[in-house]
């Protein structure tokens, strides 16, 4: 028979999660999508599931910025965050998804996220009403932004004609709005391995709720997402690099009328797939040796919540319709990331084509000189939550076939995202410490040591001059057939 696996942790004692009739009838039902493959069972020696899930998400945010010193600011009052670009994202997904029944309660998956399409394109953020343009921030106190005003255009991030991936050397008219446009991307990022224990099932004893341990390797597979300037479809992969680990816990119970369900996870990066700048094909979260507080991509940990009402359901012929409202929350913590501007940063920090552009490195603070480096586009990000929640409808449609369809909106609090220390302070030198260490403890990090970071820029980590991601939404729609045996 087939296994239902909850969606997570709730109170057990909570009245709406009484039997009722249910229990009488001695058939217990768990959430759709939340089911889990079994074997060895009476008259059933084996479960097998396939599913398909898209996905298509649109994501629109605000890229805004500190601006120190601006005219009209009291210097001792909050920092100034001004506007500057709009990010606009398109991406369509696709995941086959197996899952095989190797004991009672006992199921491995696998599955493969499949990028088909991920566009990103950035223009002057122009949605004010009414939209005044100027130069000088605080004479004309200009509410939207254009060539003259963006700060991304003052420190030469961008050019002024801006990028086109489409046509790289031409850019954009200096009339049009839009001022980068990403190469569309596709391919693959990950394969995730899973093996999951229903250590309770109402199907099996239905006072009991059903309650999942589980967890995932998620293993890096595909083509490093990097950026090229002159030859963008060379450079068009999805994969950051990193092998994760996923781990979760879940609980679902049926009611007369509805399913209650809640998730608890925390996945976290385990390897990189090369951590060396000098590796072409390798991955873009390096190891340079020298200052770096953050090495390491973010952590994240998160629960999803919520409940299917079922409005209608044939158990004599296995056939259901439900309701679906979902709440999802993430934290995601602070390390290093592909953040929305990380092309425009890789852009910049170019050193084949500008070895002295705004964001080219320096490799070795030892060496006198500039070690050039170029900018690997990927920084530190700050602690922020997503929130999102989520209405949808399943469906069975008899023992061997069920289907689902979502809708959820996303947002993202407040980050920075240019946030890359400038370096990591030694211990002062003494007789027991002699090894990476200054002549003194000053707090200060200083120059030409090993307390440098190399992978930080006065242009975007300063105070004052970093970046952040603002009013962050993502709309997401879902579709999902599966064919079970």
């Amino acid at each position: 028979m087939r296994r239902l696996v909850g969606h997570a942790l709730f109170a057990l004692a909570l009245p709406t999660l009484s039997l009722g009739p249910l229990a009488a009838g001695g058939v217990a039902y768990a959430a759709e999508g939340t089911e889990l493959a079994s074997a060895l069972e009476p008259g059933d020696p084996f479960d097998l599931f396939f599913t398909v899930d898209y996905n298509y998400d649109v994501t629109s945010a605000a890229i805004k910025r500190e601006y120190a010193g601006l005219p009209g600011t009291s210097p001792d009052g909050a920092m100034p965050i001004v506007k500057d670009l709009v990010f606009e994202r398109n991406r369509h997904i696709i995941t086959p998804r197996v899952q095989l029944g190797i004991f009672q309660g006992l199921q491995l998956s696998a599955a493969m996220p499949i990028v088909l399409s991920d566009g990103r394109s950035y223009s002057f953020d122009q949605r004010a009403d009414p939209c005044i343009f100027g130069s000088d921030p605080q004479a004309r106190q200009p509410t939207c932004i254009d060539r003259d005003n963006s700060s991304t255009i003052r420190d030469a991030i961008l050019p002024r004609a801006g990028y086109d991936a489409s046509d790289p050397l031409t850019g954009f008219s200096d009339t049009s709005k839009e001022i980068f446009r990403g190469v569309t991307r596709s391919g693959t990022d990950q394969l995730h391995l899973g093996l999951a224990w229903a250590a309770l099932d109402q199907a099996h004893d239905d006072t009991k709720p059903t309650w999942v341990l589980g967890g995932e390797a998620r293993l890096s597979i595909g083509d490093i997402m990097r950026f090229n300037r002159f030859s963008p479809d060379s450079d068009a992969g999805v994969s950051r690099g990193l092998h994760e680990v996923r781990a979760y816990t879940s609980l679902s119970k049926r009611t007369t009328w509805a399913e209650p369900f809640v998730t608890f996870w925390w996945q976290t990066p385990y390897a990189i797939r090369s951590e060396d700048p000098d590796e072409p094909q390798g991955s873009l979260f390096w190891d340079v040796g020298f200052g770096q507080n953050n090495r390491l991509p973010q952590q994240q940990a998160g629960t999803t919540f919520g409940f299917e009402a079922i409005p209608w359901e044939n158990p004599v012929e296995d056939q259901r319709l439900a309701v679906e409202v979902r709440g999802r929350l993430e934290a995601h913590f602070e390390g290093r990331g592909y953040s929305e501007m990380w092309e425009l940063f890789a852009y910049a920090g170019d050193a084949q084509d500008n070895a002295t552009g705004p964001l080219v490195l320096d490799r070795d603070p030892l060496v006198a000189g500039r070690q050039v480096l170029s900018h690997p586009g990927v920084t530190d990000i700050e602690n922020y939550m997503t929130f999102a929640g989520r209405l949808g409808l399943r469906g069975r449609l008899g023992k061997y076939a069920r289907f689902a369809a979502s809708f959820e909106l996303a947002h993202d609090q407040q980050h920075r995202i240019s946030w890359t220390d400038a370096g990591t302070e030694f211990p002062a030198c003494s007789a027991t410490v002699t090894v990476n260490c200054e002549s003194m403890n000053d707090e200060v990090i200083s120059p030409g040591t090993r307390e440098v970071n190399p992978l930080h820029s006065q242009t975007i980590d300063a105070v004052g001059r970093r970046y952040l991601v603002d009013e962050s939404t993502t709309y997401t729609f879902f579709l999902t057939g599966a064919v079970l045996f």
